[in-house]
């Protein structure tokens, strides 16, 4: 009889929302890896997250679509992309007059 372990329904929960990542190196990949994730003070999650530019090498996140507040008419949610240093300049700049472009292009006021 192939009886499996059972899991709880809390541990499916989570293993659906944290999937894991795998590959395989070789011996001296993985002590190169292991002795940069040494030398850096990380993790191996946060040395991959470095790598594909989702973390900055000081652990700090890299936001790359920010929710920002709630449209004037609407009242749904606004995400701006951050993609550039001009970016938040803008960004200041559409905060004194918040709306969806759509709503705004249709002339309806809050």
């Amino acid at each position: 009889m192939n009886a499996t372990k059972h899991r709880p329904p809390s541990r499916i929960r989570y293993e659906k929302s944290h999937p894991c990542v795998t590959c395989r190196v070789s011996r001296a990949e993985y002590d190169q890896l292991d002795e940069l994730r040494r030398s850096q003070g990380m993790s191996f999650k946060q040395l991959l997250l470095v790598g594909a530019g989702l973390l900055k090498a000081d652990g700090k996140r890299v936001l790359s679509r920010v929710e920002i507040g709630k449209c004037c008419v609407c009242q749904k949610p606004l995400f701006w992309n951050l993609t550039g240093p001009a970016d938040r300049k803008v960004l200041e700049d559409l905060l004194e007059h918040m709306g969806h472009a759509d709503c705004i292009k249709k002339g309806r006021s809050p």
